[in-house]
């Protein structure tokens, strides 16, 4: 046979195939409600189809009829399969894989973060870090975690990276006291735990340990939370770019939320540009507080 000659048989059967459902579905749709109902309910006898012979080694089912129930019975129509559960964000990108904190004081969380080793930088931490500042605060700012002078200290941003923040919350009409400093690592991640070199905290460690920050922040409940920084970025919200966030409100348990950079990376990079960019986001936290920068320091005359 030729092949153009079947298939244009083919394509002939295929037309035809599609006018006829075209034609139903335009009869089916020009039917009352009622009259489409009764198309899809089963008649009151229908016919059984012919059940396959069951396997020799099966058992024969029971031809006795259920006591109290009528053998024409019009079968039940399936029931809908359940609705999916409506899969919702979570929180932060790591609370899944620890338990939440409960605590309603934070020197309780600080006596829990003292005594946790729940991953292995309790192993070599000098000092825990918990955070410090006011219980009450305007703003909260977060860390990656504790570099060597905060794990001998037990104290956050106290190294050359803390001076950089000090001086922007005096510019910014704020002191240490006014504000809450913590990060999303209790304990010092050093390269290979040999607390050589700091590095930045796994996935797992900041999952491990942000339930502690939750909870710290459920208590102090700032008005604003600046993250420094990647790491934190990732902590809180699970996701990188500071670069293409810093500057961008973000929200993180209803609270509103500016990521910036981190002081480490301004004294790294040495460029002022980053500093400016640094000072525009805190521009828009004051603004957000309804404060306004304290006024610039008059310049030097030579």
């Amino acid at each position: 046979m030729d092949m153009r000659s079947t298939f244009a048989e083919v394509l002939d059967e295929t037309q035809a195939y599609l006018t006829l459902l075209r034609e139903d579905g335009v009869k089916y749709l020009a039917l009352s409600l009622e009259q489409r109902s009764a198309l899809r309910v089963a008649p009151t006898a229908p016919a059984q189809p012919r059940a396959p012979a069951a396997p020799a080694s099966a058992p024969r089912p029971s031809t006795a009829p259920a006591t109290g129930t009528s053998a024409a019975a019009a079968p039940q129509a399936p029931s809908p399969p359940p609705a999916k559960p409506i899969s919702r964000p979570r929180k932060s990108a790591w609370s899944k894989e620890a338990e939440p904190v409960v605590a309603s004081t934070l020197a309780e969380i600080a006596a829990a973060i003292n005594q946790c080793t729940k991953c292995p930088l309790h192993k070599t931490r000098t000092n825990t870090v918990v955070g410090q500042g006011s219980s009450s605060p305007d703003i909260a700012f977060i860390g990656e975690g504790p570099g060597a002078q905060e794990d001998l200290k037990g104290q956050a941003f106290i190294g050359p990276a803390g001076e950089i923040l000090t001086r922007l919350l005096t510019r910014m009409g704020y002191t240490r006291d006014d504000i809450w400093i913590g990060n999303i690592v209790k304990c010092r991640p050093s390269v290979d735990l040999e607390m050589k070199k700091d590095r930045p905290p796994t996935s797992q460690e900041m999952s491990t340990c942000l339930p502690y920050l939750q909870a710290q922040l459920a208590i102090l409940k700032p008005r604003v939370i600046v993250t420094l920084g990647n790491v934190a970025l990732e902590g809180l919200f699970g996701f990188k770019g500071i670069t293409r966030h810093h500057g961008k409100w973000l929200r993180y348990e209803g609270i509103d939320t500016m990521p910036t950079y981190h002081p480490s990376y301004l004294l790294r990079k040495n460029d002022k540009k980053l500093f400016w960019d640094v000072w525009h986001d805190m521009e828009q936290v004051l603004k957000r507080l309804g404060k306004t920068p304290l006024p610039p320091p008059p310049s030097k005359k030579h």
